[in-house]
């Protein structure tokens, strides 16, 4: 995972203690911390439909040109994507987006398989920001030759490695700066 992105410091220190002392291991926020507050504000700003937008953000930095269902119900796609210079060429794939915190059961998965059947689509992506049950997740191992999960993990990862390419729209909406910092437990 690509982990160079940090979020501002909470502090209200005057601007020219603005940058943190990263002797006192006290004011260092952790790996683990920024990352936390990043999930936080994307899970806040980007609830429902808004979450699909992301999505197709970050999948056409990666390449495919995206349709985008409008809002409401959709039949299990709430992106249509692929290749070459209209999006139809292989591969082909359809999107399921759930900005759900909890987990999605088996029958989300079930009926995406089925779309991606329908659509012809030659792949298929669930992004399940609450992650997916065990059966879902059991029976996502008899399709992963053709189908993905991204949990909310995974989709953070993929914004982190697209993030200066993505829209500036986007960006302006999880405004993150770079930090870098040196491990120096070994």
């Amino acid at each position: 995972m690509h982990r160079s992105h940090g979020a501002p410091p909470t502090s209200s220190a005057p601007a020219d203690k603005e940058a943190l002392d990263v002797t006192d291991p006290v004011s260092e926020p952790t790996l683990e911390a920024i990352q936390d507050r990043i999930r936080a504000h994307v899970s806040e700003h980007f609830r429902e439909h808004k979450l699909t937008h992301l999505v197709k953000d970050v999948l056409t930095v990666l390449g495919l040109k995206c349709e985008v269902s409008p809002p409401g119900p959709d039949g299990g796609v709430d992106i249509i994507a692929g290749t070459g210079p209209l999006g139809l060429d292989s591969p082909t794939v359809i999107v399921e987006v759930k900005s759900e915190r909890t987990p999605v059961d088996v029958k989300v998965l079930r009926g995406l398989h089925s779309a991606m059947t329908q659509h012809k689509a030659d792949q298929a992506l669930l992004v399940a920001w609450g992650g997916v049950t065990k059966p879902a997740r059991k029976e996502f191992q008899r399709d992963r030759t053709s189908l993905r999960i991204w949990d909310a993990d995974d989709l953070l990862e993929k914004l982190f490695e697209t993030y200066d390419r993505l829209p500036r729209r986007t960006r302006d909406r999880i405004p993150l700066r770079r930090a870098s910092v040196l491990d120096e437990r070994g």
